[in-house]
C-alpha cells in the first residue's frame, strides 16, 4: 500500500513514498561505490577529452596533462593504475520524461567533459563479465582491448584475456561477485 503525500494546490502530480522495493536481498554496491570510508583517497580530476572515462568503476590513468583517461589499446606496457572512477552520489540514469518514468539505479554515466572523482586509494565497487569469479586476493587483469561483449575497455577482470589485458600490480580482488549487480570489490593500493 502506497502513502499518499499531500500536494499542493495547483500540482501537477501526487508523489507517493516507497517507490523502490527490493524484492530478495538488497545489492552489496553499484559500479563506482566506495565500499569502506577508512582508509581512502578520492581526488577530482580533469576527464581527457581524447579517451573519456567511459563508466564509474573503470581505471584512471594520468596523463601529462592534470587529466585521467580511459584505457586504450596501446596501454601494453601499463603494470598499475592511477585510480578509479568513482561514482559522486546515487546516481541513476536520466529519464526522458518529465512525468517520472522509471529509470535504472546505477545506471549512470561519467560526464565526458569536466571533473571526475577517482579513487586513489581504497576499496570500491567495479563491473565483472559476467561468469568471472574474482578470489581474495586474486590477480586482477586491465581490458586494454576495443570493447568486445561483456569485456569493456577499461574494465577489470578476473581471468586473463591474452593479449587483450595487463595484469596490475596495485589491484587486488577481496572477494567474490554480487550476483545482483555484477560487481566485485577490488582494492587498489598506491604504490
Amino acid at each position: 500500500m502506497r502513502k499518499q503525500l499531500k500536494t499542493l494546490p495547483g500540482a501537477i502530480r501526487r508523489a507517493y513514498t516507497r517507490d523502490i522495493a527490493f524484492t530478495f536481498r538488497m545489492p552489496s554496491g553499484f559500479a563506482g561505490d566506495v565500499n569502506r570510508t577508512h582508509p581512502f583517497s578520492v581526488i577530482p580530476k580533469l576527464q581527457d577529452v581524447t579517451n573519456p572515462i567511459a563508466r564509474y568503476g573503470n581505471a584512471a590513468i594520468y596523463t601529462t596533462t592534470p587529466s585521467a583517461r580511459g584505457a586504450i589499446a596501446g596501454d601494453t606496457a601499463v603494470t598499475k593504475i592511477q585510480g578509479i572512477a568513482v561514482r559522486p552520489y546515487p546516481t541513476s540514469q536520466t529519464s526522458s520524461s518529465l512525468l517520472g518514468a522509471p529509470a535504472t539505479i546505477g545506471a549512470a554515466t561519467p560526464p565526458v567533459t569536466g571533473i571526475i572523482d577517482v579513487l586513489e586509494e581504497g576499496f570500491i565497487w567495479v563491473p565483472i563479465p559476467t561468469g568471472q569469479t574474482p578470489q581474495q586476493t586474486g590477480s586482477v587483469f586491465l581490458w586494454i582491448a576495443a570493447t568486445s561483449g561483456a569485456h569493456i575497455q577499461g574494465g577489470f577482470e578476473s581471468v586473463t584475456g591474452g593479449a587483450s589485458t595487463v595484469t596490475l600490480s596495485n589491484a587486488f580482488w577481496t572477494g567474490g561477485v554480487d550476483t545482483i549487480n555484477l560487481v566485485a570489490e577490488l582494492q587498489v593500493v598506491r604504490q
